[in-house]
């Protein structure tokens, strides 16, 4: 059985929701586990970081989404708001 699809679908309703919690932290990573292709769970879970002021972090996830989409328009504006805090 292939739960991709149900982990995929499932992220990307919290996503929607805006869920940032430890456990959907986890959701990323698993999803990632699976699909290390699936850049919204690089982008979620950069802005889980992002929020926990874990920036170094963040900006290796957004480098990660940059290297499978490198013209995701959302990762690059993540990118510039982890720089941001950054400086």
């Amino acid at each position: 059985l292939d739960d991709r699809p149900f982990l995929e679908a499932y992220l990307l309703a919290c996503i929607d929701g805006k869920k940032t919690d430890a456990q959907v932290e986890s959701l990323c990573q698993a999803v990632l586990d699976l699909n290390p292709n699936f850049v919204p769970a690089y982008l979620h879970l950069a802005s889980i970081l992002l929020q926990k002021n874990q920036v170094g972090q963040a900006m290796e996830e957004v480098k990660s989404a940059l290297k499978v989409e490198p013209n995701d328009e959302s990762a690059i504006l993540l990118l510039a708001q982890c720089c941001l805090v950054q400086n």
